[in-house]
Order: C-alpha cells, then sequence, then structure tokens
C-alpha cells in the first residue's frame, strides 16, 4: 500500500510539474502576445503622431507663407501710395516753381519796360540837349 501511495505521490508530482510547465508557456504566451500588442500600438501613435506633426508643419508652413505674401502685398500697396503722394508732391513743387517763375518773369518783363522807357526818355534828354 505504501508502494501504491509512493506512486500516486509521483504521479501527482509529475502532473504538477506537467500543470506548471504548460502554465508557464501558456503564461510565456500570452506576455509576449501583450508585448506584440503593445509594440504594434505603440508603432501605431507614432506613426499617427508623425502625421499629426507633419500635417501641423504644413499649416504652419502654408500660414507662414500666407502672411508673407500678404506683407508682400501690403508694403507693395504702401509702396505704391508713397509713390503717388511723392509723385503729387513733386508735382505741387514743379507748378509752385513754375508759378515764382512766371512771377520773376513778370517782373523781369516790367523792368525791361522801364528800362525801355528810361532809355527812350534819356534819349530824348540828349537830343534836346544837342538841338
Amino acid at each position: 500500500a505504501r508502494d501504491a501511495i509512493l506512486d500516486k505521490v509521483e504521479d501527482c508530482r509529475a502532473e504538477l510539474k506537467t500543470a506548471i510547465a504548460d502554465a508557464t508557456t501558456g503564461l510565456e504566451t500570452n506576455i509576449m502576445n501583450k508585448i506584440q500588442e503593445s509594440q504594434l500600438n505603440l508603432t501605431d501613435k507614432i506613426q499617427e503622431s508623425h502625421l499629426n506633426l507633419t500635417n501641423k508643419i504644413q499649416e504652419s508652413h502654408l500660414n507662414l507663407t500666407n502672411k508673407i505674401q500678404d506683407s508682400q502685398l501690403a508694403i507693395e500697396a504702401h509702396m505704391d501710395l508713397l509713390e503717388a503722394k511723392l509723385a503729387n508732391e513733386i508735382q505741387t513743387g514743379t507748378s509752385e516753381t513754375q508759378t515764382m517763375l512766371d512771377e520773376v518773369q513778370r517782373g523781369v518783363d516790367r523792368v525791361q519796360q522801364q528800362v525801355r522807357k528810361v532809355s527812350e526818355k534819356v534819349a530824348a534828354v540828349r537830343e534836346q540837349g544837342n538841338n
């Protein structure tokens, strides 16, 4: 009977070793599956983050490009306005200068007229002096 009990104990030990081995293998398989699943999830998240970041960079680049173009257009419009103002001021200055030159010319004409009158009077006086 004792040998039968020992055989039973040995059978139980063998069954226990098999059960532990099976459980360990199942646990290792579960752990490996979880690791692979986590790696896939992580890879997916990295790719999604990379795509989001790339999209944000492209959007920022486009916004910046648009702002630069808007600024360039605003600068060009301002330069056109300044050029128009300057041209207007030059035209106004030219007109004012021409007006002053016309006034000077009228003054010169008056002086020349007076010089002629004086010259005529001097000539008349000389003629009277000669007679």
